[in-house]
């Protein structure tokens, strides 16, 4: 290899998604400049998350035949190339799979040489590429037999670190390598496990497919990937995190409670997805780094700095999986640029969802006329909000009041009031789970308590 830039065209990029690229490369040592003209391009870099991929896609391949990276949320049945990169991703892939291309095509610095030798000194205009000498990666048909002699990446150790811990169970949106955590004890006790890859490391993944048809929804989710773990429920001593508001006024829709009847009196929150979300804002605020839940179907990005949650995931899917327990071994997890995440926020013409909103939502949506185990409902209840405001809930304004006049519990505040027990239960559990009230007892203190418990 010479000294000579590599040069790569790009397809399918947002203009915001293009300048950071820019950006990137003039800050990269190896050598890889933009083109316009494709036909001075040695690598081709193809985005296929956009609302017209295919037509992307073969754009690309009328107007370049040569190695090409395509970058996308997952495998497009349409698309063959050189270089796989899964998003989200961290942007040092994307020059490694460039380099590696420029590697396994020595052609690519023949020609990048040959058009040197033919540029006049001090000539600024662009550099005329000659054609290649016909070879068997040229001849039409022959793609296949050239993927045929791609070589297979090599492996990169991965850490595994198990840390012992206590069982505990979607507008499009779109991640910086970290520190690797310290290996902890495996006492028997279920765990989710945390892959750290090194720092410059690439490893092909195999794809979740989600469980449905593809949408143009989805086709517009763009998101960057640095590592892969997988999440450890661990309640442990609460940290010191930066914690959404704890007064916001959310119009969150009435849950519909389910129509069957609920065999059992009461539920676990941190077997559900309400505890998997605060457990995941833990481990982000800890870091203070964006977060992805991963096996959802859909994108779910908790960003502890903007203090909001950006997914894809409809109230459908999402009150589907807050119905059902979580395999807590099951969930993975992994770290977003949070440069990635500003891209998406600002392109999106969608409103991020806040943090409080969303848990405020996940936790009607678990409860569903159902109490968290361990609270009684013929106990007081007890608030903890510093004024009046609270999120929006038929009903909620009136139970507030009467539990602020008097020491009431959850079953006499159905009588009073005249509503159905499963409503009165549904409202408190949420309140329960954003610190705003508490029935005192012996009962276990959840996650969301702990993490709220500044807000009282």
């Amino acid at each position: 290899m010479t000294n000579t830039p590599t040069r790569i065209s790009l397809y399918g990029f947002p203009k915001r998604d293009r300048n950071a690229i820019e950006v990137l490369l003039r800050h990269d040592s190896g050598g890889v400049v933009i083109v316009d003209d494709p036909e001075h391009a040695d690598v081709q870099v193809i985005d296929l998350d956009g609302p017209a991929h295919e037509e992307v896609w073969e754009q690309a391949r009328r107007e370049f035949d040569g190695p090409r990276v395509v970058i996308s949320v997952r495998e497009r049945a349409y698309a063959d190339p050189d270089e796989m990169i899964r998003k989200p991703y961290h942007s040092s892939r994307l020059l490694e799979a460039i380099h590696r291309l420029a590697e396994r095509f020595p052609e690519i610095d023949d020609r990048l040489v040959a058009a040197s030798r033919e540029a006049q000194p001090g000539e600024k205009r662009a550099v005329e590429v000659p054609e290649t000498e016909p070879d068997e990666a040229a001849v039409p048909g022959a793609e296949t037999d050239r993927k045929r002699d791609t070589v297979e990446l090599e492996s990169i150790p991965v850490a595994t670190v198990r840390e012992t811990i206590s069982p505990q169970p979607e507008g499009p949106f779109s991640a910086i390598r970290s520190r690797s955590l310290a290996p902890g004890e495996d006492d028997g006790i279920p765990t989710l496990t945390i892959r750290e890859e090194p720092p410059t490391g690439f490893v092909e993944e195999t794809p979740v497919e989600p469980q449905r048809e593809e949408s143009p929804e989805a086709d517009n989710y763009s998101t960057g990937l640095a590592e892969v773990h997988f999440l450890d429920v661990h309640p442990g001593e609460t940290d010191e995190l930066s914690t959404p508001d704890s007064t916001v006024q959310v119009e969150v829709p009435p849950i519909a409670l389910a129509t069957d009847p609920v065999e059992e009196s009461d539920y676990d929150p941190e077997k559900t997805l309400q505890g998997i979300v605060a457990r995941a804002w833990e481990m982000a605020g800890e870091r203070n780094m964006p977060l992805e839940i991963c096996e959802l179907g859909e994108p779910l990005i908790l960003c502890p700095r903007r203090r909001i949650v950006l997914t894809t995931l409809t109230d459908e899917h999402l009150e589907s999986l807050s119905q059902m327990p979580l395999n807590v071994e099951d969930v993975e997890v992994s770290w977003v640029d949070p440069f990635m995440v500003d891209s998406i926020v600002s392109q999106s013409t969608d409103r991020p969802v806040s943090f409080n909103e969303f848990c405020w939502k996940v936790a009607l949506m678990c409860s569903r006329g159902r109490l968290p185990e361990g609270v009684s409902p013929s106990e007081p209840v007890e608030l903890r909000m510093e004024d009046d405001e609270h999120p929006a809930y038929p009903g909620g304004a009136e139970m507030i009041a009467l539990w602020k006049a008097e020491a009431v519990s959850l079953t006499d505040t159905s009588v009073k009031l005249g509503y159905p027990a499963e409503e009165v239960f549904t409202f408190f559990s949420a309140m329960r789970a954003l610190g705003l009230a508490e029935v005192p007892g012996r009962h276990r203190k959840g996650l969301f308590s702990r993490l709220f418990h500044k807000l009282a």
